[in-house]
């Protein structure tokens, strides 16, 4: 029998609150974690629910993330339970004004008052301490095979297990194996599976949304409906949670459904074009770089046909045309911007203040056949389906960026809106709650593509952490091969796209030894 955890010492959030309608199989933490004990043959720690992991970090929040993937890992080799600690993004997402409903419990004093703690050991899985602290300079996520062990000498003898216990992490996730023909990755699908247990559903609680709400109402630049919408995805709940959250059937293989897709923004992209201010950096070339990358980012915003803004937009609207034509209900239709660049979202609007869509035969679209009804924002003509584009296409939050790890926190009690850090935590949101998801990067002084699409998304590299796991998050996929995708300047092209696509196929992996072991494949 494992022992259970005292329930009144963590504080958490209803489990029915967190699931949502998806196709196919779903499967639970404890699932995941037999799984692994079995594959590795019973020489790894059994699973207990009274030995825990904790997520701390005083990281920003793609980093802070990062630090999470160790946790996670560490938590499924060695058969403990995961817990969230303190720290600045930790608190953020799951703390007692947390913005989200999370999957993870959120430990208080008293826990820890109780129990003694020591830092992760990878050379001593089987420590009996009750609670492991995840190391905090874990701020670096190169790869699954990097996590294992890590710090531990290549030529250490324990290292001889790492491809074993690689292979029953995979297994145990239900991740395919290296380059599949279509689809997720292994190492994309391990984070997916991270930000699963993180966050079912990514649903904010009901007082977040609220306060959001309010913000909005001053600083929100673009179409008010939209983000109302959006931020309806959100729930009440703050009852207790014992270990048994472990039982809860929180993964599964994407997509979400039509009802999840319709609050989401229509697209969203991230610039992450690291500010010399921003970053405390004093290199005068670095400086004059931004500046130049600045002026050539409001160039493009230019109303023609190498205009960034313009070109996603109506990349984003054709893929929602061309994923679910037949709709007759309204969804979102604008496309949003975030940034750590004060001023590019004005920008970007004002690209498309001008511009008339009427006089712009790209933005026809052709449809199925004549019995489909146009969605909200378009018109039907024959078999044609024209978008209509306007300074709402693009929204956004109009406040300064700050940064999370370098700027203190000022806790304000009884405010009715969101501090600064929220904000960020906001953007971050927005970003995985869109169906159409791009990267945009700065190299030096000019615009280039982002974080990848493939892989761990580069997340190990400055600056891409925050985009590669809000992109773990979505339960995008990649763009099917029949659309459309117009080439961006920036570099964007449909091997940078992600999208909400309705068809998904779980095909068996003939790699792993358990029949369960399923690959994440989207149909074309």
């Amino acid at each position: 029998n494992i022992n259970m955890a005292p329930p009144t010492l963590i504080n958490g959030h209803p489990a029915e609150k967190r699931h949502h309608h998806h196709h196919g199989p779903r499967w639970s933490w404890s699932d995941s974690q037999e799984n692994f004990y079995n594959c590795t043959g019973y020489t790894t720690p059994r699973p207990r629910s009274d030995r825990f992991v904790t997520w701390r970090s005083t990281s920003a929040l793609g980093n802070a993330l990062n630090v999470y993937a160790h946790a996670f890992i560490y938590a499924l080799v060695s058969g403990r339970q995961l817990i969230v600690g303190k720290g600045i993004v930790p608190e953020l997402f799951c703390g007692h004004d947390g913005a989200y409903i999370c999957g993870l419990p959120y430990a208080n004093k008293t826990f820890f008052q109780h129990n003694t703690r020591t830092s992760c050991k990878w050379l001593d899985l089987a420590d009996p301490t009750p609670i492991h602290d995840i190391e905090e300079k874990w701020y670096a996520y190169k790869s699954l095979g990097a996590a294992i062990y890590r710090g531990i000498p290549s030529d250490h003898p324990k290292r001889t297990d790492s491809k074993l216990l690689a292979r029953c992490v995979k297994q145990a996730l239900r991740c395919p194996p290296e380059n599949p023909l279509n689809g997720i990755d292994a190492e994309s699908c391990i984070m997916v599976r991270a930000m699963q247990l993180l966050l079912p559903g990514t649903v904010l609680r009901k007082s977040f949304a609220q306060k959001a709400l309010v913000t909005a109402a001053q600083r929100w630049l673009g179409d008010f409906q939209d983000i109302q919408i959006v931020l309806s995805h959100s729930s009440l709940g703050h009852n207790l949670v014992t270990a048994s959250y472990a039982e809860d059937k929180v993964f599964f293989d994407p997509p979400t459904s039509r009802a999840d897709a319709s609050r989401r923004f229509a697209g969203a992209i991230h610039i992450r074009a690291v500010p010399p201010r921003f970053e405390r950096d004093s290199n005068k070339m670095n400086h004059e770089h931004y500046i130049k990358f600045f002026h050539q980012m409001n160039a493009t915003g230019i109303v023609e046909s190498n205009s960034l803004w313009l070109c996603a937009v109506k990349n984003a609207l054709r893929a929602d045309l061309f994923v679910a034509p037949r709709r007759r209900d309204y969804w979102p239709r604008s496309i949003f911007i975030a940034t750590d660049s004060s001023g590019l979202c004005h920008i970007a609007r004002e690209g498309l203040k001008n511009y008339d869509s009427n006089k712009d035969p790209d933005t026809f679209i052709d449809t199925i056949d004549t019995n489909i009804a146009a969605p909200e924002g378009t018109s039907s003509d024959n078999k044609r389906s024209r978008m209509h584009l306007d300074t709402n296409s693009i929204a956004c939050m109009d406040v300064n960026p700050v940064h999370m790890s370098r700027v203190e926190r000022h806790i304000t009690q009884n405010t009715t809106g969101l501090d600064p850090h929220q904000l960020a935590v906001l953007d971050w949101h927005f970003l995985v709650r869109s169906r159409w998801l791009i990267s945009v990067g700065r190299d030096n002084n000019h615009c280039a593509k982002g974080a990848s699409r493939r892989g761990t998304h580069d997340v190990g590299n400055p600056g891409r952490s925050f985009f590669g796991w809000a992109l773990s998050a979505s339960g995008l996929a990649h763009a099917p091969k029949n659309l459309h995708v117009r080439n961006c300047v920036c570099k964007v092209d449909k091997n940078s796209v992600s999208l909400w696509f309705p068809h998904a196929i779980a095909t068996h992996s003939t790699s792993f030894s358990s029949t369960t072991s399923t690959a994440i494949r989207y149909g074309d």
